[in-house]
């Protein structure tokens, strides 16, 4: 089940929320178990209960690290095996076919591909359930002895599927405690109506603009459309996962829980580092904390900080997706990573702000090239189409078309991705507040009218195929 979808919005939500609130305290965590399941269900009927099997292992997991506290041996044994449990799921339906596909391109031979297909949000459920089980056996929160307080945790149908992910250190001391007011209500309600807006007045129009850009031979692309349409993308892929994540921590507050924020305006970072800073954040954190630091980070000098700044890179290009395009996608960002930090920084902080911001958004935008294709192939190919080397011409009527048509929703896109809409916000709520408020209600209403409006004639929208 998805949140920009009418059957969540107009049964599951209500029905949760009002159970939710209408029952004692000791029994809303049982509401939260019971809604996660069917919420998973919905679309995974099967995988759910590969779901549960995980979290009962991985309470079982820290609960005997905490019964082996003396015993380190134990606890390391412990760990690994939850680790290993826990990376199986993701070895055999996520990277089981690609693995197979190239050895048997590699070596001739025909193994069987069962083709399993991914359960929707393993890679963030993953993340969240391994920082358990590490932060159990550093010693930086206790086992989680109540398995409903645990198993409720762990289903949160908010950060579920699309993040962000929240670590058991962030989210146990709220399962325990946690006050819902008319505030957190509000604030949660008008956050979940702005990712709604951004999902599906946004993304979803610019992967409108882009899906039959995609799908046409890019020996034939014109410079302008082939600009127009990774442009597109690159709009459709923050705004619909920012989207997904602003609703998933909207539904936090109005459940008295908050969740992390995971995106800060990333498409205004002055260099390639920081737009990771502040995209997927909380991705970002999981592997410098749980891969980049434990080998070592920046402290073992030059050569050591550069393999080790390559390597997370291509884990992490891997976690996206199981395919060389991501894998490439990782290294091409772990080596501008590399020459940022030892070669052009001090160049970088001469420019002024408005070019380092130009600089980072290209160098990102050809990131979403490399991410997108299909085939290692296809990427020099779209290459080729954005810089006219395929000699289709700089534009086309069709060209002119797309821009004229779509000139409007590229504006709004525009403006939401810089700081000034957030400057022009803070001025108004310091000399105005009550004005504020009444802005936000009103275009809280608009907006969510018409995301219905998109949502009754649109059905499935492109950035709903993507899982990880």
């Amino acid at each position: 089940m998805l949140f920009s979808s009418l059957t969540f919005l107009f049964v599951f939500m209500p029905m949760v929320l009002l159970a939710y609130y209408v029952v004692p305290i000791k029994l809303k965590n049982i509401i939260l178990i019971v809604s996660g399941i069917l919420f998973y269900a919905w679309g995974e009927p099967f995988y759910v209960s590969l779901l549960l099997i995980i979290i009962v292992v991985d309470y079982m997991a820290g609960r005997a690290m905490e019964k082996f506290e003396h015993n380190q041996r134990a606890r390391l044994w412990v760990l690994i095996s939850s680790i290993l449990f826990n990376l199986s799921f993701l070895v055999v339906f996520k990277y089981g076919s690609f693995i197979i596909t190239n050895i048997n391109g590699m070596l001739g031979v025909n193994l069987f591909d069962a083709d399993l297909a991914l359960p929707i949000g393993m890679s963030f459920y993953m993340l969240q359930s391994l920082s358990y089980s590490m932060d159990v056996y550093r010693g930086s929160v206790p086992a989680e002895k109540n398995f409903i307080c645990f198993a409720s945790g762990s289903l949160l149908f908010p950060k579920l599927i699309a993040g962000p992910i929240v670590r058991y250190a962030q989210l146990g001391p709220q399962m325990r405690t946690r006050v819902i007011d008319y505030n957190m209500v509000a604030d949660g309600i008008s956050l979940f109506v702005r990712g709604l807006g951004k999902k599906v007045l946004l993304a979803d129009v610019m992967g409108r603009i882009w899906i039959p850009i995609k799908a046409v031979e890019y020996t034939t692309l014109p410079v302008m459309t082939a600009w127009i349409g990774i442009i597109a993308f690159s709009f459709q892929i923050y705004y619909g996962f920012s989207g997904y994540c602003d609703m998933g921590i909207g539904l936090g507050k109005m459940l008295g829980f908050n969740l992390p924020k995971n995106f800060d305006s990333p498409y205004q970072a002055h260099n390639v580092r920081e737009f990771f800073n502040r995209w997927n954040m909380t991705v970002d954190s999981w592997f410098k904390d749980y891969v980049y630091n434990p080998m070592g980070g920046s402290r073992n000098g030059v050569i050591r900080t550069i393999c080790n700044l390559v390597i997370v890179w291509c884990m992490i290009g891997l976690w996206y997706g199981a395919s060389w395009n991501f894998l490439v996608w990782g290294l091409y960002f772990g080596l501008v990573i590399v020459l940022e930090k030892f070669v052009l920084s001090s160049y970088l902080l001469e420019l002024p702000q408005y070019l380092q911001r130009l600089y980072t958004f290209f160098l990102i935008v050809f990131g979403w090239v490399i991410f997108e294709m299909s085939t290692l192939a296809e990427i020099p190919a779209y290459f080729g189409a954005m810089f006219g080397l395929n000699g289709a011409g700089l534009y086309e009527q069709g060209s002119i078309y797309l821009i004229m048509s779509n000139f409007l929703v590229f504006g709004i896109c525009i403006l939401g991705v810089t700081i000034t809409l957030r400057k022009w916000l803070n001025r108004i709520t310091n000399t105005y507040p009550l004005v504020l408020k009444s802005l936000k209600l009103v275009s809280g209403i608009i907006i969510f009218a018409i995301s219905l409006c998109y949502l009754a004639d649109a059905g499935t929208s492109p950035f709903d195929g993507l899982r990880f």
